[in-house]
């Protein structure tokens, strides 16, 4: 095995390299192969770049019921376990979650109920009842925003 390798690696420093190891034009491939290696690999980066594009990023902007840092962290924990979701932030003073998302993996809706089950309003979907009572007395509504 160990031959076989010594074997391959002087064969291929052959092909590029003259004894002195400056390149040479020496060469074992077909003309033309190198512009098909060439041609396909522009196509298969073509299509990279078309799948990509199809990665349909999109923003939304939810008014929760969040008061504090706590809040913040819990919201935004919730919705990094859901699928899709790539970021949120949750600015606290003005009570809104942004969330950049991707539109093929989940919905605007989907993301709103994601909020509720952690306890919060969003938009127009209440909290879930469990959620909201296993929320700390300072997270729950009614509260001003505080640190």
């Amino acid at each position: 095995m160990k031959t076989q390798i010594k074997k391959s690696s002087e064969k291929i420093s052959s092909i590029f390299f003259s004894s002195d190891n400056s390149v040479t034009k020496k060469t074992s491939f077909p003309a033309g192969s190198i512009r098909i290696l060439g041609f396909l690999v522009s196509i298969l980066l073509l299509f990279a770049v078309s799948v990509k594009a199809q990665d349909t990023a999109s923003v939304l902007k939810v008014k929760t019921s969040a008061v504090c840092k706590m809040c913040k962290k819990t919201i935004e924990t919730a919705l990094a376990s859901e699928k899709g979701i790539k970021k949120s932030e949750l600015d606290v003073k003005s009570k809104i979650v942004t969330v950049n998302y991707n539109s093929k993996e989940t919905t605007p809706e989907k993301i709103r109920k994601a909020i509720a089950e952690a306890g919060y309003d969003a938009d127009d979907v209440s909290a879930d009842p469990k959620a909201y009572k296993k929320l700390e007395k300072c997270c729950q509504k009614g509260k001003e925003v505080h640190k």
